[in-house]
């Protein structure tokens, strides 16, 4: 299900997670954690398709992480990841960002501030703040911090995509020097 996810072949990931899903269910039972696993995959998979199910088993799939798993676990962050995306999606604009404001916390704690993970996360963030439009400051604030933990990694596509996304930013703001310059 996962590789097929990633293949951007949703359909079949969905049914592939549906059948896994159901039968770890069977087999262990909703509190095992290979069956949390196989929730999270499934419920990502539907909202990478948009299916109306996603937000329900997101949902779903952050209970079970927290109540099997525990609060701090990194699958937790990929649940509520998944949530926010979906929220946002939905155009429940207020409770998506909360949760990507919680999903960016969660990913400090389990990972770092520096970790590639947690800079995707943020990446989420100063992403939707950016394109609310509201508060351009604070989308420039969390793409400069986003790009100050990239300097090891430079090379990497997620930096060179945020150098390029806070340049579009700053030439909106009428300052084309600066833009020019990152």
């Amino acid at each position: 299900g996962q590789m097929l996810a990633r293949a951007f072949r949703y359909q079949d990931a969905e049914k592939v997670g549906r059948k896994a899903l159901q039968g770890f269910r069977e087999v262990l039972g909703n509190d095992h954690p290979r069956t949390v696993f196989a929730l999270v995959n499934y419920a990502t998979s539907l909202e990478a398709a948009k299916s109306p199910d996603a937000e329900r088993f997101l949902r779903e799939a952050c209970e079970r992480c927290r109540a099997v798993l525990g609060p701090r676990d990194p699958l937790n962050v990929e649940a509520t990841n998944g949530l926010a995306v979906c929220l946002n999606r939905l155009g429940r604009l207020e409770e998506a960002e909360t949760t990507y404001r919680e999903c960016e916390l969660l990913s400090s704690q389990v990972y770092g501030e520096s970790n590639p993970q947690t800079l995707t996360v943020r990446t989420n963030l100063a992403r939707f703040v950016n394109d609310r439009a509201e508060r351009p400051w604070e989308a420039e604030k969390l793409y400069r911090g986003i790009l100050a933990e990239w300097p090891a990694r430079s090379a990497d596509e997620r930096a060179i995509s945020t150098a390029t996304t806070l340049g579009e930013l700053l030439i909106t703001l009428g300052r084309a020097e600066e833009a020019r310059a990152l």
